[in-house]
């Protein structure tokens, strides 16, 4: 029973990990500019994300590959908002 319980808290934390930064994407959307976003905020936690995927596939851990590829998605996504869309 433990182990389920873990594995929910796991995969709820994931979950909202990866949906995290839509709102910023949103604000972005909303507001026409990026200029309000932290660069280098942006970059390390992109890194740190491609770090997490190279990890999960090296550990052949699909559930840490899934989560931070998608969510290295949205940081990619913001990054490029935040370097051509001022």
């Amino acid at each position: 029973m433990g182990e389920n319980k873990d594995l929910f808290i796991g995969y709820t934390a994931a979950f909202i990990t990866m949906i995290a930064f839509i709102p910023t994407l949103y604000d972005i959307y909303k507001k026409g500019s990026a200029k309000h976003i932290s660069l280098p905020t942006t970059a390390l936690y992109l890194i740190s994300l491609i770090l997490w995927v190279i990890h999960g596939l090296r550990i052949d851990d699909w559930p840490i590959v899934i989560q931070c590829g998608f969510s290295g998605v949205i940081q990619l996504i913001i990054l490029l908002l935040i370097l051509f869309k001022k």
